[in-house]
């Protein structure tokens, strides 16, 4: 009966293993934990199996891998261990850590193995984890590495962690109540912001092997390091123990830098070992002020320690030195103590002697100073011509308390007519000329140190011009005379070339307008007729000034036309589509062959031609019928002379639907299709392509006057199309950026 029973419990463990074998080979097929494992493992472990029970030793193959999810649980049943030849990812979170432990009800160290990773195994990760009870809690082997981060390995009965020809990364991680928390042997270490202690041999035993412990802590172990033939570089750490503090042995190095330690507690057991205790050394260097001094030079130089050199960088401090305080063997002890810092800059001199025991920063300070001020114009101002302004420097500051007492205040106001300098905090200035200025501040203390800073004004222009016109009194008909307005005069500098010029001459009940500073004009009636001009520059100011020019003389004929062939075309002439191609038509090819032709010199002669060019120059691309309403003329008249205009090449049309539009030589005819006057469309044009142009550059480009360039502005800028400024002696134009569509 005791036979059956044994032989039924070996079928259920043999079934039990069964079961668990096939669940490792097909993870997937599983219910709800506990997980049982072991054999071959690889695949996932995620929180829904969790836990994992081992029941077996389990081995993740070369070329394999384990991933173990956050929240999960690993339990070891007695003396299993997790061997991992592949790769093994166990990474957990914040408040969801993994956990390796034992399966047992009552845990001891030593319940199980740990987990081993060996044969060249890499790229093996430990986060939020923590590994407790085995007898080597990580094992890292044979060429192999691992990165643990924020974890805790405690409470195993030989080591923490063990290396054996290996590497590991331990950062921000707990090692503790351990036997040894780190046992390395032919390895390299890393560990960062971490704690060994609390470890019943030693926090650190290292054997052939190097090690860079930074910013952590092994403490209240009973032995802290241990090294034999070894190589330590301790950085920001601390070690204290029970018994020794460091142990050297078979030729091992320790170089400490800003970190405590008992140095009584330091045991040699060879000749050969050595320890390097340095500390960080920083130096500033301070004016009077107590400001940092940029470009002082610094020496350092010690006992056993030749000078050094180094300058201050701009808040005063040095780069960061490293220093040693001794260096001790078993048998002897090189001091280096005490450091004398010297600082020098142009005549001035500090220095000061100082033990480096600890982390040091040495001040030496300057009974002068050394920092510029910071000086302050104010803000642009925009002003009035012949406006007193005043400016004020109280806003420069300077690491002397009393710099607006005893510094130096100097402005320089850039006029038009040269510049000159007033001194003071504050100042004032008269602008007489309008125009964009610069205005320069320097300020200077009382030991040298001077600092600059520019603030603009804009004078504005508010003074109307003086409108200066000559014209003869008197001239004969068909005599070409000169209306000259150059006398006229502004306080704008570039008034000849930025100012507006527009003559209006009445002849019997009509205006006949004409721009420009001088301008021709032949006169083609009788009679006594006014001359009006109207002077306006950049700034809208505006004056105008009258004048009258008798004209002595009879009119000229018109040509003479029978009357039998006008009835002829009259009557032809009541038949066609009264459309502007269809008068145009008619005219250009039945009554103009009736004229005279008439040489290209005599073309702009005509007054009527004349008057014709003149108002398409100034208003180019307008229609037959607004050009007939706008100068009162009948069909048959202005058709002729546009006819006469156009064939002497000094006008051009284009056709668009029934309308044709007109433009003088010399002008851009649209090709957009919205009958926008060619000039104004190539001023926004060249405006929106070279924002801030110049008028003069304007005028170049386009290959029209200024004075008419300035005339089509005026009318862009109060459509909304274009804004001008005006910077220094120059006017510039620049397109407004939602104006009307074109």
């Amino acid at each position: 009966m005791g036979q059956r029973r044994m032989r039924a419990v070996q079928i259920a463990l043999a079934a039990t293993l069964m079961l668990a074998g096939a669940l490792l080979v097909h993870p997937s097929v599983k219910a709800l934990g506990p997980t049982y494992v072991g054999g071959e493992t690889h695949g996932v472990w995620d929180l829904e199996g969790s836990p994992y029970v081992v029941v077996e030793d389990a081995i993740v193959h070369d070329g394999q891998q384990l991933l173990i999810k956050p929240g999960v649980e690993v339990w070891f049943n007695a003396s299993t261990i997790l061997l991992v030849h592949g790769t093994i990812m166990a990474v957990g979170a914040e408040g969801q850590g993994i956990l390796f432990t034992s399966n047992a009800a009552m845990k001891d160290p030593g319940d199980w193995h740990g987990i081993t990773i060996s044969i060249s195994s890499n790229e093996n990760l430990f986060e939020f984890t923590k590994i407790e009870y085995a007898t080597h809690g990580l094992r890292i082997t044979e060429g192999s590495s691992a990165v643990v981060r924020h974890s805790e390995i405690s409470n195993n009965s030989l080591s923490g962690v063990t290396l054996g020809t290996s590497f590991a990364s331990i950062k921000d991680s707990l090692i503790t109540n351990n036997n040894e928390g780190i046992s390395a042997h032919a390895s390299e270490l890393e560990l960062i912001r971490s704690t060994v202690s609390l470890s019943a041999f030693s926090g650190l035993e290292l054997s052939l092997s190097s090690a860079l412990i930074e910013s952590s802590d092994i403490i209240d172990n009973h032995n802290g390091i241990m090294a034999a033939g070894s190589e330590v570089i301790l950085f920001n750490s601390t070690i204290q123990s029970v018994m020794t503090s460091i142990w050297l042995g078979d030729v091992s190095f320790v170089t400490t830098i800003d970190s405590f330690f008992g140095i009584a507690d330091v045991f040699f057991d060879d000749l050969s070992s050595t320890l390097t205790v340095q500390w960080t050394l920083k130096i500033r260097v301070l004016d009077m002020y107590l400001a940092g001094v940029p470009g002082a030079a610094v020496t350092v130089e010690g006992s056993l320690v030749n000078q050094m050199m180094m300058h201050t960088e701009g808040e005063g401090w040095t780069e960061t030195l490293i220093v040693r305080e001794l260096v001790k063997t078993k048998t002897e002890t090189a001091v280096y103590n005490p450091y004398f810092v010297n600082a020098t800059r142009e005549v001035h001199e500090s220095g000061l002697e100082v033990l480096v025991n600890e982390p040091t920063v040495v001040t030496l300070k300057f009974s002068a100073d050394f920092v510029d001020p910071e000086a302050y114009a104010g803000m642009d101002l925009t002003v009035n011509e012949d406006e007193k302004v005043f400016f004020d420097a109280s806003g420069s500051v300077d690491d002397d308390p009393d710099f607006l007492t005893t510094g130096e205040f100097f402005w320089t106001f850039y006029d038009f007519d040269g510049h000159h300098v007033e001194a003071g905090v504050t100042v004032s200035h008269v602008f007489q000329t309008p125009g964009t200025y610069s205005v320069k501040l320097r300020t200077e203390d009382s030991f040298g140190n001077w600092d600059v800073d520019y603030l603009e004004v804009r004078v504005e222009d508010i003074t109307d011009p003086t409108a200066v016109l000559s014209v003869p009194g008197e001239a004969k008909i068909r005599e070409t005379v000169v209306l000259d307005a150059s006398a006229s005069t502004d306080n704008d500098p570039d008034f000849s070339d930025t100012g507006n010029f527009t003559w209006t001459i009445r002849v019997g009940d009509e205006d006949i307008t004409r721009y420009g500073a001088t301008v021709e004009y032949r006169f083609e009636r009788a009679g006594i007729h006014t001359i009006q001009l109207d002077v306006s520059d950049a700034s809208g100011n505006a004056a105008r000034e009258l004048s009258e020019v008798k004209v002595i003389g009879e009119p000229d004929e018109f040509p003479y036309v029978p009357l039998a062939v006008l009835a002829l075309f009259g009557i032809a002439f009541a038949g066609v589509a009264n459309t502007e191609a269809g008068k145009f038509w008619f005219l250009k090819f039945l009554i103009l062959p009736l004229y005279s032709k008439l040489s290209k010199k005599d073309v702009l002669d005509h007054f009527i031609r004349g008057q014709i060019y003149g108002y398409l120059v100034v208003h180019p691309g307008d229609n037959y019928t607004t050009i007939k309403k706008n100068l009162d003329l009948t069909n048959g008249t202005l058709t002729y002379h546009l006819v006469v205009l156009e064939r002497e090449g000094f006008v051009k049309s284009q056709l668009r639907g029934t309308r044709r539009f007109y433009y003088p030589k010399g002008t851009k005819m649209p090709d957009n299709g919205t009958g926008f006057p060619a000039i104004k469309d190539d001023i926004i044009t060249r405006v929106k392509e070279t924002p801030g142009i110049t008028v003069r550059d304007l005028a170049a480009l386009i290959g029209v006057s200024r004075q008419l360039t300035n005339y089509h502005l005026r009318a862009l800028i109060q459509e909304g199309y274009v804004q001008v400024e005006r910077r220094g002696m120059k006017t510039r134009c620049y397109p407004v950026e939602r104006g009307p569509a074109i």
